[in-house]
């Protein structure tokens, strides 16, 4: 990454010129000075310094989103003479949300590094919202998401199908309906969304599937149950349920991985829908035989999903 878009977006992911300067392992004075310097010759403020934590102005936007093109375009270049030097080393980046990495590339990474063992794999996690920035940005070479979330400009397959369950803790009223049997394979039980009212919930965040599932009931149905709690992190969610905390949808890829106890599932009548994942990459952008590499071992291990 190139020194200036990683000193600004140090300073904006650390809150201030302070923790950013004990993240980059530099002297505040220096930073602040470096900071200052680079202002000067593009001759306006990268920063508005009135608001805390700091927060780009428009010409710091800019000179932001220029910085990560040219160095997505130098890491272009460097794919391409390495593919040259040795197309058995090298690097693939691959985005994905920590579901997807449970669920998918545990499934994958053994094969790969069978395959190609001289290849470096940097595996950065994201929110399902993020996912298809990073790829489209050239963050990452490619990256695992909801197939209703490609954007413009993307190529690839669908390799998961997933459906979402509704979890519920053993003690709820509602678990004296749940299924005989294996709890964590299908077919499971029905609940209406209507017999949710006012129950305590668990949200993910607004760049989550699972949270636009959850406001798209709420805004057919008129049904409200009681938001509690807001997370990120699909992973923690059963563990939330289990103890009580309140009820949640969830993958049914993430129960069959984890198996969790004190916790029982359910489908909506009606409403549980079944969602695709792809795997995706910029149809515009160089790949490097890594990346290519790793996307034609995903195509042979995961048989794709035919629309």
């Amino acid at each position: 990454m190139r020194r200036a878009l990683m000193h600004i977006e140090a300073i904006l992911e650390s809150g201030s010129i302070r923790s950013a300067s004990r993240r980059l392992f530099v002297s505040q004075p220096s930073l602040s000075q470096y900071v200052k310097r680079l202002e000067d010759t593009l001759g306006c403020p990268i920063f508005d310094r009135s608001k805390s934590p700091w927060t780009l102005t428009e010409e710091g936007k800019y000179f932001v989103e220029t910085e990560r093109r040219i160095d997505a375009i130098e890491e272009e270049r460097k794919h391409y003479y390495e593919d040259r030097r040795d197309v058995k080393s090298g690097e693939v980046v691959i985005g994905s949300t920590q579901n997807r990495t449970v669920a998918v590339l545990t499934h994958i990474l053994p094969a790969f590094r069978r395959e190609a063992p001289g290849v470096r794999i940097q595996i950065r996690e994201f929110t399902s919202g993020q996912l298809a920035e990073a790829v489209t940005n050239g963050e990452v070479d490619c990256a695992f998401l909801a197939s209703t979330l490609k954007s413009p400009g993307l190529t690839g397959f669908k390799v998961e199908r997933e459906k979402i369950l509704l979890a519920v803790p053993e003690g709820h009223r509602l678990a004296k309906r749940a299924k005989k049997g294996d709890p964590f394979e299908p077919p499971f039980p029905e609940v209406s969304f209507k017999e949710l009212e006012g129950e305590p919930f668990i949200i993910l965040n607004k760049e989550q599937v699972m949270r636009l599932y959850f406001d798209q009931l709420v805004q057919e149905t008129g049904v409200h149950p009681n938001p509690v709690v807001e997370t990120e992190t699909v992973a923690a969610v059963s563990s939330f349920v289990r103890e009580g905390v309140g009820l949640s949808f969830i993958p049914d890829a993430v129960v069959r991985n984890q198996k969790p106890t004190g916790v029982v599932f359910f489908t909506i009548a009606g409403k549980s829908p079944e969602l695709d994942f792809s795997v995706f990459w910029r149809e515009d952008r160089y790949l490097s035989k890594a990346a290519q590499a790793f996307i034609d071992c995903v195509r042979r291990t995961i048989t794709p999903i035919e629309d």
